[in-house]
């Protein structure tokens, strides 16, 4: 009869309500000597992973934590970022980060990685629009290509400089309550899926080094690096996704965007909403009229959204009001801002593109794919 596994340390000192530093300490503390070495020269990635130990761990008190805002959570992250040496977040001027989440990476992420730009090799990079927007820096990397997957950008990419050629692929964001509406997306996403992979095919014949990326770096971009993944790498799609959301915060947040990458791969696989935490699960969408290259207004969507209703209602703040604001503990130092609010999906859109959102997260009561489809 096997022994029962051990609670991680780190584990029992975040359920314990320890102070933060000493959850973060505990926490690299029981990395094994390789996963240390790992963490300290990828810190983005390894607070991702923390970020995700934490959720899915199931305990009573990430729920309890969830339902109070995520304020522990919040500063054991905080802790974390301080002892893998990432700085806290700063303003610099009109250059974002990428919007990718909190403690993720500034800068275009290796997906797969080629052979030396040989012929019959590709290698796969990863980022959002700002990053894709600094060719310089992936010059440096070694990336001759940018595949760019926003309808919405097309235009408003710097022009190429001397070893950088860039493709698009013009895809839009979109999510709907309309299930007919959400089957037309996934059809058309399908079709588009196949021209970047087409796309990918002949960068790979060349022996190219490839950036995709799209407005925030976490759905179109990572529909078709799935396409890539699973079509030539050998993945299965649900290793794939929880490859890329252990990359990238909010990572696969559209449903059908990922429904229309096993309709193009032909793979019924059932694929889970990002994890909560609170019971429910993330949707993040990047709505139409984004913000411009220069321009990063960073609007809370929930104050936002709770004066257009007050207006509307005059109503005073309710307790599920509240909570959704202090939600913005854990969001700290990102661009995208929005927090729980029963608006429905065409409002919260309207609102988004009125104010120059770059991303929107909804909270679903589903928990996978499937059920979301089935639930319509």
């Amino acid at each position: 009869m096997s022994a029962p596994l051990r609670e991680p340390s780190w584990l029992s000192c975040f359920r314990s309500k320890a102070p933060p530093s000493e959850v973060a300490r505990a926490w690299l503390h029981d990395l094994s000597p390789s996963e240390r070495e790992e963490a300290k020269a990828d810190a983005p990635s390894a607070r991702a992973k923390l970020r995700q130990s934490l959720t899915s761990s199931g305990c009573p008190e990430i729920r309890e934590d969830a339902a109070n805002g995520y304020v522990y959570t919040a500063a054991v992250l905080r802790a974390a970022d301080e002892v893998l040496g990432i700085p806290p977040p700063k303003a610099r001027g009109n250059l974002r980060g990428a919007a990718s989440g909190d403690g993720a990476p500034v800068g275009s992420r290796c997906v797969l990685s080629g052979d030396g730009n040989k012929a019959g090799s590709l290698g796969l990079w990863w980022s959002d629009f700002q990053t894709a927007c600094r060719p310089f820096e992936l010059l440096e990397r070694g990336i001759t290509h940018r595949l760019n997957m926003a309808a919405e950008v097309v235009k408003k990419f710097p022009a190429d400089i001397e070893g950088i050629e860039t493709l698009h692929v013009p895809m839009r964001d979109a999510f709907s309550n309309e299930r007919e509406v959400n089957e037309g997306s996934v059809d058309e996403w399908a079709e588009q899926l196949g021209q970047a992979l087409e796309i990918l095919r002949r960068l790979r014949d060349a022996g190219a080094s490839v950036n995709v990326s799209c407005q925030m770096g976490k759905n179109r971009s990572a529909a078709a690096v799935l396409v890539w993944m699973c079509s030539e790498a050998g993945w299965k799609l649900e290793e794939a996704v929880e490859h890329l959301r252990g990359i990238t915060a909010l990572a696969c947040g559209n449903p059908y965007l990922i429904e229309a990458v096993a309709k193009f791969l032909n793979v019924d696989a059932d694929v889970p909403l990002n994890p909560a935490g609170d019971q429910g699960h993330w949707i993040c969408i990047s709505p139409p009229g984004t913000p411009t290259a220069t321009q990063a207004p960073v609007v809370d969507l929930a104050e936002v959204a709770a004066k257009a209703e007050a207006q509307l209602a005059g109503t005073a703040q309710t307790e599920e009001e509240a909570a959704g604001e202090e939600l913005s503990d854990l969001f700290a130092g990102i661009c995208i801002k929005l927090f729980g609010r029963s608006l429905g999906t065409g409002p919260t859109m309207a609102l988004a593109a009125r104010h120059d959102i770059a991303g929107v997260i909804l909270i679903s009561p589903f928990t996978s794919i499937k059920d979301l489809f089935h639930g319509q």
